[in-house]
């Protein structure tokens, strides 16, 4: 930055991503230090860096601060005396100009938030920090999470899908990773396929992805015909799809999608259905009260919220008690619900299971 950009930046004031400090005497280390933990969590998500510069008054004038080498090291230190965790990605510069020297820190948004000041997340508010809320640290967790993907899962920005070698990826890839007959009776559009094998970012909306995997279950669920118990056929699928419909759900919704990059999975056996998702009982829902009619709470309601208006959800509180009253009616046994502190196990059982 020269001196004609400092002067610019000067003159616009305070804002999301700039901060004025007279001098670094008395409390004015604090505040530096709290503004320093707000740009570095950057809840507004603009990537930028931020700056706090010494040596300016509130509004916009220079102090006519005369710099030591102290004061280098005092803003230097704040990275690394244990007081700002975990330690932001800082640099400190002079800068000469008209009417005085100013300090320029420059710090820039963490991977790992939330960052905290003596164990407090601080936040930019326009052009004032405050502390986090609830919310903004959830904010800041999620971003956390995204920070933490392994290497090999980070998006390439600047690559689109015609950088990619597609007749490497239809002549040898897919081959390698699914059976002829799995690629013959596939329906997936390429990019379907793409996002399936990770060599794209793209999940899909969440309402198709529901829809796809009832259509899973379904093609799974085949249909039992009795010829023998009465005078005509009878004709019903192995288990009621409206359980397992409740039980997957149920799977999906309250899951937890922090620290974990675990899938929710489905296992299809002979004599039975295993459902497993990571994330154990939240809130007021407890292994002891686990599946009690109107016991519930959030782990994901902006999830839930949307599941509800799609109509994938009924009523909230209610599919276990729904699952297993169309299993008990169908003649199956009990589901086995195995509850634990980071996840849930459900065994639903054929009713000819022995």
């Amino acid at each position: 930055m020269n001196t004609t950009d400092l002067t610019k930046m000067i003159a616009g004031g305070e804002g999301e991503r700039l901060e004025f400090k007279e001098s670094l005497s008395g409390i004015a280390r604090e505040g530096v230090r709290r503004a320093l933990c707000a740009f570095a969590n950057d809840l507004p998500g603009s990537g930028e860096p931020g700056r706090v510069l010494v040596g300016v008054r509130d509004d916009g004038s220079l102090a006519g601060l005369t710099t030591t080498d102290r004061m280098l090291t005092q803003l230097a230190d704040m990275k690394t005396d244990g007081n700002i965790l975990p330690p932001p990605m800082l640099s400190v510069d002079k800068r000469i100009l008209d009417g005085g020297e100013v300090l320029v820190v420059t710090v820039y948004p963490s991977d790992s938030p939330p960052v905290r000041y003596k164990g407090v997340a601080y936040v930019r508010i326009g052009s004032r920090q405050g502390t986090a809320t609830a919310q903004d640290e959830r904010t800041l967790n999620e971003k956390r999470r995204y920070g933490d993907l392994p290497f090999d899962l980070y998006p390439v920005p600047s690559a689109n899908v015609t950088d990619l070698d597609m007749a490497r990826f239809e002549n040898e890839y897919l081959p390698g990773a699914f059976s002829p007959e799995t690629l013959a009776a596939n329906q997936r559009t390429r990019t379907e396929q793409l996002a399936a094998t990770s060599m794209i970012a793209a999940g899909g909306a969440v309402p198709d992805m529901l829809r796809r995997l009832d259509e899973k279950l379904e093609a799974h669920n085949r249909t039992a015909v009795d010829f023998a118990s009465q005078f005509r056929e009878a004709r019903a699928s192995v288990f009621p799809m409206e359980s397992l419909r409740q039980i997957v759900r149920n799977a999906i919704m309250p899951r937890s999608y922090e620290a974990t990059n675990a899938p929710t999975h489905v296992y299809w056996y002979s004599d039975r259905i295993e459902v497993m998702n990571p994330g154990g009982p939240f809130g007021r829902v407890t292994a002891a009260n686990f599946g009690e009619g109107g016991m519930v709470d959030y782990r994901n309601p902006n999830l839930a919220s949307a599941m509800r208006v799609l109509g994938f959800v009924q009523k909230f509180g209610v599919g276990i008690a729904l699952a297993r009253g169309e299993l008990a009616r169908a003649g199956h046994p009990e589901p086995d619900f195995q509850v634990a502190a980071n996840n849930v196990r459900v065994v639903v059982w054929r009713k000819d299971a022995s």
